[in-house]
Formats: structure tokens, C-alpha cells, sequence
């Protein structure tokens, strides 16, 4: 994060955690959320990171609202609809099931089946 400039430090679920917001250094992200954890031999080191584009920046701005969240609370939340993906054949692939069913994943373990 040497090129990075640190815009705000979040504090975590714990205190061994944190999130930063930082301007990014990689040529067309605008920003990045570094979410960052504390060990007695390493110091904060990075756990995962986003990097946020221009114009999700201005999404995020537009979704939070001038007075952020508090003020929007009664507004429903918008519907994301998510492009769908056939992984029934590839997950009865791996299982050796016949049906799969789809189900809640993090980010992380997304990237991890993707890449296997």
C-alpha cells in the first residue's frame, strides 16, 4: 500500500480488525476497501481487498444518499437482480450428485471455486 493513500480507518468486528478506505494506485480504480487484521508478529496486514471503480464509486455515493444510511432507512432497499449462471452440471461434476442446489456463498469462496 505504499502508493496508496489511507482516506479513513474503519474499525472492525474486533479489535484485531479494521477496514480501510484508500485511493487506490492501480490505474482505473478510484478507491479500495483493505480490510486489514492485527497479529503480535506481523503488525495489520491485508485480509481481502475491493477496489472500486469511477463509476461504482458514484453508485455507492448515489445508493448511500446525502445524509447516509440513517436517513434512507424507512426507503426500501433497491433489488439487485444478479446475472444467473448454469453451475448445476458442474457442481453435480464434483459432488457426483445428480441436482444440485444453488446456495449463499462468500466472495472469497466464489473465487476459490471459480479458479479450481
Amino acid at each position: 500500500m505504499s502508493n496508496e493513500l489511507v482516506l479513513a480507518v474503519l474499525p472492525g468486528s474486533t479489535q484485531r480488525e479494521r477496514l480501510l478506505l484508500v485511493m487506490s494506485a492501480t490505474p482505473g480504480a478510484a478507491l479500495a476497501l483493505v480490510q486489514q487484521s492485527w497479529s503480535e508478529t506481523t503488525g495489520w496486514f491485508n485480509q481481502t481487498s475491493i477496489e472500486l471503480a469511477p463509476e461504482q464509486v458514484a453508485q455507492l455515493r448515489t445508493a448511500l444518499g446525502r445524509g447516509g444510511v440513517a436517513s434512507r432507512a424507512a426507503a426500501p432497499a433497491p433489488a439487485w437482480t444478479l446475472p444467473q449462471r448454469n453451475t448445476t452440471a458442474r457442481t453435480a461434476q464434483k459432488t457426483g450428485a445428480a441436482e444440485a442446489t444453488p446456495a449463499i456463498i462468500s466472495l472469497s469462496e466464489y473465487r476459490r471455486a471459480e479458479s479450481a
